[in-house]
This record gives structure tokens, C-alpha cells and sequence, in this order.
């Protein structure tokens, strides 16, 4: 039996990409016919050292063929299509761009990416697909974060309100509880919950 390297190299090469692909010797001829079934179709070959491999579609939209003739081997690929995505869940505008909660817009590609880039920080937690919880002061944060005495919130409204207490707002906005008001400890930046009690 005979086998041909040229065709066995190009048989090899398909299917070191993954492309099924199985050899029939045709009994004592010097033809070969090779089948390759890849994810879109099958190409096969009408013997006399003539090789061609089709169809095959690889990973993203991949597809590759190429052909033996006589010895001298051509190819061409293409790529098309695009893999799974990740990032924004909601709030995409139809210009590439993320909808933050506020109205305002990010390029998407900051969406997700463990920096805020919307001033209401929407763009890492619903561009994110997380359920919010949105601080007094319009910024968000994962609703799992609340009342876990941990301040989330520029104005730390997340233990405060988002414990159900009453807030007493500093005059820099941040929350403190109404109870915490004249217990001698000042909590205000400016020391104002101890400053008017008697």
C-alpha cells in the first residue's frame, strides 16, 4: 500500500484542529477518500490524490478549508461570528454604550470592570446583574450589602436607612442613626449631633 504524504500531512493537519476526520483505503488502489464532519457539514474527496476538507466550523464562527491537488496544497480560512459575551446584563443603549441608572451613559466595555464609572456606581451593580439598593443619595450598591456594618454608601445611608433606623443627616449628608444624637460621642464629621445638646 502506498500512502501519499502529502495528503497524510494535510489529513493530519485537520485533525490536529479538532475536525473529525477518518482515512478509507480504498482496497489496493492508490486512491484514498477522506471524510472530515466537522460542526457544519463534510467535505469528502473523489480519489485520484485529489484532497478537499469543508464545512468544519471551529470555536466563534471559525471556518477552515483547504485542498491537496497533485502535490501542491491551498488554503483559505475565514473567522466570523463572535464568541460569548460578558458584561452589562441591562441597560445597553443600541450606540455600544451602558444606561446607567441616573441617565447618564458609559462605553460599555467599563461596565463590570470592578471601577465605577457612573456617578451612581450602576455600572458594577445592575450592569453587573446584581439586585440594588440605592443609597440616599442616588448611589448604588448590591441590596446584599445592606446592614451588614460595613458602610457601602458615600453617605453610609446603607446601615442607617437600609437598617430601618431613623437617620440623623450630618451636614456633609452622611446618615447616622437618631439615637446616636447627644450620647457624647460625636459621629459627624464636624462633631454637630453633640454640639447642641444640653
Amino acid at each position: 500500500m502506498k500512502i501519499d504524504l502529502t495528503e497524510f500531512l494535510a489529513i493530519a493537519g485537520l485533525m490536529s484542529q479538532g475536525l473529525g476526520c477518518s482515512v478509507v483505503i480504498n482496497g489496493g488502489s492508490d486512491s484514498a477518500t477522506t471524510t472530515n464532519s466537522g460542526t457544519d457539514g463534510g467535505g469528502t474527496t473523489d480519489g485520484g490524490g485529489s484532497t478537499s476538507a469543508g464545512g468544519g466550523s471551529t470555536g466563534g464562527g471559525a471556518t477552515d478549508s483547504g485542498a491537496t491537488d497533485g502535490g501542491a496544497t491551498t488554503g483559505s480560512g475565514t473567522t466570523g461570528g463572535t464568541g460569548p459575551t460578558t458584561g452589562p446584563t441591562s441597560g445597553t443603549t443600541g450606540g455600544g454604550d451602558f444606561l446607567c441608572s441616573d441617565g447618564s451613559t458609559v462605553p460599555a466595555v467599563a461596565v463590570c470592570d470592578e471601577v465605577p464609572d457612573c456617578a451612581d456606581h450602576s455600572d458594577e451593580v445592575t450592569g453587573c446583574g446584581l439586585m440594588a439598593w440605592k443609597c440616599t443619595n442616588g448611589q448604588e450598591i448590591p441590596d446584599t450589602f445592606i446592614c451588614d456594618e460595613f458602610f457601602d454608601c458615600v453617605d453610609h445611608s446603607d446601615e442607617v436607612t437600609g437598617c430601618m433606623l431613623k437617620p440623623y443627616v450630618c451636614a456633609d449628608g452622611v446618615e447616622i442613626p437618631d439615637t446616636a444624637v447627644c450620647d457624647t460621642i460625636p459621629d459627624c464629621m464636624n462633631g454637630e449631633d453633640e454640639a447642641m445638646c444640653p
